[in-house]
């Protein structure tokens, strides 16, 4: 018998068997779950109860739109993360409980607003374990919305599919002027 006959014999033998149903209690609108209990709105989770609203979630209870995590308890707007427990708008943070607005960052406990940071115990405002001082995070908050003004200028910007896709024209300095014009129009739109 050839590897690929084996592999043909095989898939016959896989789809005439019965496949076990999947294990969906109390639940609406779950696609490509199973062990799900008392949750609405997931998809391609495992083992979870009382979830809403998330995506590619194992093991976890009374997670609320979050999205790749694995055992994460009463958390919510939480994206790849793993061992929470009571955390909101987390991102790549693991083994944490009672965290807040916090990204990259390991075993803290009772923290908020935190980057990139390893045991810490009630702390918040800390940039890689260094605590940052009412100035620096005041020039943070004024960074931080000058950023996120220039970055939706950009995506107005990219609107016009002109800007954002190549061109195909040959003329001299044309995507310049398509340029020009883009962001002539974005700022008459947001005056």
């Amino acid at each position: 018998m050839t590897t690929n006959g084996f592999f043909q014999e095989l898939q016959r033998l896989i789809l005439s068997l019965p496949k076990p149903p999947a294990k969906i209690y109390n639940s609406d609108n779950c696609s490509f779950v199973d062990y799900i209990y008392n949750s609405k709105n997931l998809f391609y989770s495992f083992d979870c109860a009382t979830c809403s609203d998330s995506t590619y979630i194992y093991d976890s209870y009374m997670c609320v739109n979050s999205l790749d995590c694995d055992y994460a308890v009463e958390s919510e707007l939480c994206y790849e993360c793993v061992d929470l427990y009571k955390a909101f708008n987390c991102d790549f943070v693991e083994y944490c409980d009672n965290i807040r607005d916090s990204s990259f960052s390991y075993n803290c406990s009772n923290c908020h607003d935190v980057f990139g940071c390893v045991n810490l115990k009630n702390k918040s405002f800390c940039i890689f374990n260094r605590q940052l001082s009412e100035e620096e995070r005041e020039m943070n908050r004024i960074i931080s919305s000058f950023r996120m003004t220039v970055e939706h200028a950009i995506s107005g910007i990219k609107r016009y599919r002109s800007v954002s896709e190549r061109l195909r024209n040959r003329k001299a300095f044309i995507d310049d002027r398509f340029l020009l014009l883009a962001t002539g129009l974005w700022n008459y739109h947001v005056r």
